[in-house]
């Protein structure tokens, strides 16, 4: 798939949204790329009515294509993700991506991962759900 979202150096940037319900930053099929020194800033604050259709409100959103066309292998590092109800939401088959030295503050949920899917959909990609997907030395 030549036009896959791949070898992406994201780095040193903050996405700042002061509108209600949206997201920071939506990776769709997103592979083998670098995500370092980036805060994602929201308007949400604990106490606030936290969404029940998992598709708002989230500070960084993880999509796929296809069974064949998947976000895998993506490095977040020193990322920071403050003020949504949802910190990290993915319905997809993600994996092998690494959270390190993230911290994620202020927010309804800090991870979510195959709240709001069908199993057993591989053409889809919702076949197994997330796998394989790390969180080391993070603050949640």
């Amino acid at each position: 798939y030549m036009l896959q979202a791949r070898n992406i150096l994201l780095q040193g940037i903050t996405l700042q949204t002061s509108v209600a319900n949206s997201q920071g930053l939506v990776l769709q099929s997103c592979r083998d790329s670098i995500f370092r020194d980036v805060k994602m800033l929201g308007p949400w604050e604990s106490g606030e009515t936290i969404p029940t259709d998992y598709s708002t409100d989230i500070g960084l959103q993880l999509n796929q294509l296809s069974g064949s066309v998947k976000t895998q292998n993506n490095l977040f590092e020193r990322c920071e993700i403050v003020g949504y109800a949802y910190g990290v939401i993915s319905n997809w088959d993600i994996n092998n991506n690494h959270w390190r030295d993230c911290i994620f503050e202020s927010l309804g949920y800090g991870m979510i991962f195959g709240v709001d899917m069908v199993l057993g959909a591989p053409s889809t990609g919702q076949s197994t759900g997330p796998v394989n997907n790390r969180i080391s030395s993070s603050y949640i």
